[in-house]
């Protein structure tokens, strides 16, 4: 988890998990014994609370089922594998420990060096045989994977990625052989609905490519939250609920919450940027109070490119009071021209050229789909129409208006 690696930092280490040891026979008198640690820093960190303590088995969440993949290949011929081992981790207890409870079958073994993966994946994206319920670590999500590790030893952090793993070596004659874990996507096996929460999934787009994830996600912080009126100053204050975590396998943020606790009937994802100066932007949707999981998305505006629109608008830096910036996007996620927007309540909304100037006297999106509205309380909704005429383009209306010290994205998706 990003949060945990920074947290790490510069710290080297690695944590025992207590004792679990699994035990294969090898050719001659030697045994394999497999034992697990955990990473600490500054590679692949995993969680720990107590600093500068190492991590231990206790302090890594498994709230979701899972399953312990474990191969022993030839350093020289990675295809052929003496242990193919997939199996479902006992869930006696929502942590790594649970691990302990694990026992390998017997195998001989060759005499000689031999190279150990150990992952840990999500139990559904695990192929599983309809008629046995065999699990087969080599299809995952659906497809053959082949998981490639870092010069560190922990698996490469592309998709899909474990959310557990590490290599290690067998060598003849070796008392224990460690195998230090990564955890290289562990909010993939410690989603919020595993325990009964509502899970909240946002998807992240950047202003100006609107259509593609954020590509770096360890550029930004993401949180839900609402916007909460405060009648004594007459605007809208962020109140947040809680941090979202990358997850690696789908390109999602994801978070939990015990219940939905908004004043109105809408939520929002801000995003911000963790270096430099940045100015946080929040992206909201009308909500279903009564959903047990919630998809919504978020924005990133970097600080480079709304600076270019503030100047655009005469302004040196975003208004206390926020200011809303929007996009007109075409069924295939393009910025559309021509069309007019409205808000309801009715404010002012002025034209971005593609130079993100405001067009004198506009009454249409330019090329580069964008608009602002400078007096828009948060809660009105926007919509588009072509022209002059009167029939709605949009899919569904966004959710705009000013939030104290914030950007409000609002992106209107045409229909079809």
């Amino acid at each position: 988890m990003r949060r945990r690696r920074e947290r790490h930092e510069g710290r080297e280490g690695h944590g025992r998990l207590g004792v679990v040891a699994i035990l294969l026979a090898a050719c001659g008198d030697d045994t394999l014994n497999l034992a697990f640690q955990v990473s600490a820093g500054p590679v692949q960190a995993c969680p720990s609370e107590a600093m500068p303590a190492a991590p231990a088995c206790g302090d890594v969440p498994l709230l979701c089922d899972a399953v312990l993949n474990v191969r022993i290949v030839r350093p020289a011929s990675p295809e052929e594998t003496f242990l193919p081992f997939c199996e479902a981790i006992p869930r006696d207890r929502l942590d790594l420990c649970s691990l302990e409870q694990l026992h390998l079958p017997a195998r001989q073994l060759p005499k000689e060096t031999l190279e150990v993966q150990v992952m840990i994946w999500p139990r559904d994206a695990v192929k599983e045989d309809p008629d046995t319920g065999e699990l087969d670590c080599r299809e995952i999500y659906g497809r053959s994977v082949s998981i490639g590790f870092g010069v560190h030893g922990f698996p490469e952090e592309v998709a899909p990625s474990p959310a557990l793993g590490g290599r290690g070596y067998y060598r003849p004659g070796d008392a224990q052989t460690v195998v230090t874990l990564g955890c290289s996507d562990l909010p993939a096996v410690n989603r919020p609905a595993c325990v009964g929460q509502i899970e909240v999934r946002a998807s992240l787009t950047e202003v100006g490519t609107w259509a593609a994830p954020v590509p770096v996600q360890a550029a930004v912080a993401v949180r839900v939250g609402e916007p909460r009126y405060v009648p004594n100053r007459d605007e809208h204050e962020w109140r947040p609920f809680a941090a979202l975590e990358p997850r690696l396998n789908d390109g999602l943020w994801i978070g939990g919450l015990d219940a939905i606790d908004i004043e109105g009937d809408s939520m929002c994802i801000e995003v911000i940027g963790t270096s430099g100066a940045n100015v946080p932007t929040v992206r909201c949707a009308r909500i279903d109070k009564g959903a047990r999981a919630l998809e919504l998305a978020g924005t990133w505006l970097q600080g480079s490119r709304l600076q270019q629109i503030l100047t655009g608008l005469n302004f040196m830096a975003v208004p206390p009071q926020g200011l809303t910036i929007g996009v007109v996007l075409d069924a295939m996620g393009r910025p559309a021209a021509g069309y007019r927007v409205e808000s309801s309540p009715a404010y002012g909304v002025k034209y971005l050229g593609v130079d993100d100037q405001v067009v004198p006297g506009g009454v249409a999106t330019t090329q580069s789909g964008l608009f602002v509205s400078e007096d828009a309380p948060y809660g009105a909704d926007l919509r588009a129409y072509q022209g002059t005429g009167t029939i709605e383009q949009t899919r569904e209306p966004a959710v705009g208006g000013r939030v104290s010290g914030k950007v409000t994205i609002a992106v209107l998706s045409l229909a079809p």
